[in-house]
């Protein structure tokens, strides 16, 4: 009897705490009426406590979303074009901090980029149909939804609040990610490129025979020219200042921006499984403020992230390098030099040049018997060639469509 009666008072204050959240969880803007978060709060005479004594938090229901934008259409086409202009110039970003020229195929890259996110927008707010824990039922999304959802599928992110209702938006989405990931490698390529040049800036620094005040060059050694340089943490400090700082300002607008309902521990839990492109999903945007600063932030959070991680591995390679510098590599580099050398006892300077090229690993054996066989080919004669036949095998008069019709591109 008493178990029955413990039921029945939990029912009745379950009861009155759903009907007070009704009652007050509504609010008129204009003629749209939307619904603030409710929360199920545990009844105060029976706490549930966890083994360790901490009492769990209280479930949030899912915020309403309502299917037309409180934000003025104006702004929601500003922020869209923000955005997608930014993710549509990040073809030529790298080009132009390497200070090369924009190359066509980048051009028609971009374009064909800002073309298909346009098109994304367009068809995900009013031809494909979705679905999500915020929604009265199935509809398209709202510009701010659409790039919060696409943010989503560049970045990995994929927190699984809004997909695709019906099998053709899904698959058509499915697509979009395939995309989407041609999009991340090709910028992944590029990054890749520009870490190559900043190790032949480094090289070169390394390989540089300094001259002292009086003009006089000071030659290096051939220990120092092939002596790793001692690795310096400096540029893994500074791009993970950056991550932090970005994170620091995740924290700060999601554990503080009315609506969110966030606290500081949960917001740095969303941070970090956001920025990480983990994405699990249990704490997401709830405004539509939260969606437009995520939109943004989950592509300056993910690029510090890949730029943390890549940094931190070049450091671990280059102490492994340095540290691996020894008497035993240095009779290794001597029996190398030993095997490209062709009169015993002497060093030409061709070989000199090619025991450094393949120690230092600017080039491997057979690039440079690659390049050697090309000079053979020119059919030198005591190891010299004209100007003239290299201008010849240069084949300057060769138009480039001729290249694409021999087969060679």
């Amino acid at each position: 009897m008493k178990q029955s009666c413990s039921i029945a008072v939990i029912i009745a204050i379950s009861a009155a705490a759903s009907a007070s959240a009704s009652a007050t969880g509504f609010f008129q803007h204009g003629s749209r009426t939307e619904i603030t978060t409710k929360v199920h709060e545990p009844p105060p005479s029976a706490p549930s406590k966890s083994e360790d004594g901490w009492i769990p938090r209280s479930i949030p229901i899912a915020v309403h979303w309502p299917s037309h934008s409180r934000i003025a259409p104006i702004t929601q086409g500003i922020f869209a074009c923000l955005w997608i202009c930014m993710i549509g110039s990040l073809p030529f970003i790298m080009p132009m901090i390497d200070n090369k020229a924009v190359t066509t195929t980048q051009k028609i890259v971009g374009a064909a980029l800002i073309l298909v996110l346009f098109g994304g927008l367009y068809l995900f707010t009013n031809v494909i149909l979705f679905a999500s824990v915020h929604f009265d039922g199935v509809r398209s999304l709202t510009v701010i939804e659409c790039i919060y959802f696409m943010s989503q599928v560049i970045t990995t992110v994929g927190y699984g609040d809004i997909y695709p209702d019906f099998p053709r938006g899904q698959v058509f989405v499915a697509f979009y990610v395939i995309g989407a990931l041609f999009v991340i490698a090709m910028l992944v390529s590029q990054f890749m490129d520009h870490c190559t040049k900043l190790l032949h800036q480094q090289r070169e620094k390394i390989w540089h025979s300094p001259r002292t005040q009086a003009g006089v060059v000071k030659h290096t050694t051939v220990h120092e020219l092939l002596h790793p340089e001692r690795p310096s943490i400096h540029s893994l400090l500074v791009s993970g200042i950056g991550f932090v700082l970005i994170d620091i300002v995740w924290v700060l607008f999601f554990s503080n921006f009315p609506g969110e309902n966030k606290t500081a521990f949960e917001a740095f839990y969303m941070s970090l499984i956001t920025l990480t492109t983990v994405g699990l999903g249990a704490i997401t945007p709830l405004t539509e403020e939260g969606m437009i600063f995520a939109a943004f932030f989950m592509i300056f959070g993910s690029a510090a992230v890949v730029n943390v991680i890549s940094k931190f591995c070049e450091i671990v390679a280059q102490f492994n390098e340095f540290q691996r510098f020894g008497s035993e590599v240095k009779q290794a580099a001597i029996l190398e030099l030993n095997n490209i050398v062709k009169t015993a006892g002497k060093v030409t300077e061709l070989e000199f040049f090619r025991f450094v090229i393949e120690h230092a690993g600017a080039m491997t054996e057979g690039e440079v018997d690659g390049i050697l066989q090309v000079f053979e080919g020119l059919k030198p004669k005591n190891g010299e060639v004209d100007f003239k036949t290299v201008e010849q095998s240069m084949e300057l008069e060769r138009s480039r469509s001729q290249y694409f019709d021999g087969g060679i591109l």
